[in-house]
């Protein structure tokens, strides 16, 4: 049973533009049919894609990841239980990542808390060192030396 492009892409999961570009540059091999049609055979999709994905009962167009065209083998078998495995260890060290996340932001929370009544504390410090100083003196403006003119600079007039 050969598929078309169509049929094909849906089967590995990937858009027909993305399958059309693979058999441009020859990653994925084609037939053409007498009526010019061209052909994938569901060997190549494996060869070139791994485990192929099918609609199962959902009715939607997208393929469902987990439902299996091709008979499963040992090393399929095998290579499944890994990426369940793999998936349950992200699962687990993501959920660890926002456990830590929640202990940080409890604790910048905290110390954030923590510095706020610091800072607050020290402020009243410096009003109160501020009110007991005494009122600064009023200083007289000093006025800048006047410049001569150019007929007292010429014969030294003072």
């Amino acid at each position: 049973m050969e598929l078309n492009i169509s049929q094909a892409a849906k089967a590995a999961g990937i858009s027909r533009a993305t399958m059309n570009r693979h058999i441009k540059r020859g990653k994925v091999s084609v037939t053409q049919k007498p009526t010019g049609e061209k052909c994938i055979d569901p060997a190549e999709l494996v060869r070139v894609y791994g485990q192929l994905k099918t609609q199962h009962d959902t009715g939607s167009e997208t393929p469902k990841r987990d439902t299996l065209i091709q008979h499963e083998t040992p090393k399929s078998v095998s290579l499944t239980q890994e990426i369940d495995r793999l998936r349950h260890e992200n699962d687990a060290l993501k959920n660890d990542l926002k456990v830590e996340r929640e202990k940080r932001d409890d604790e910048r929370d905290r110390l954030l808390r923590e510095f706020g009544f610091e800072r607050d504390r020290f402020l009243r410090i410096i009003e109160r060192q501020a009110l007991a100083l005494p009122e600064p003196k009023k200083l007289e403006p000093i006025e800048p030396p006047r410049k001569k003119k150019w007929w007292e600079r010429l014969i030294r007039f003072e």
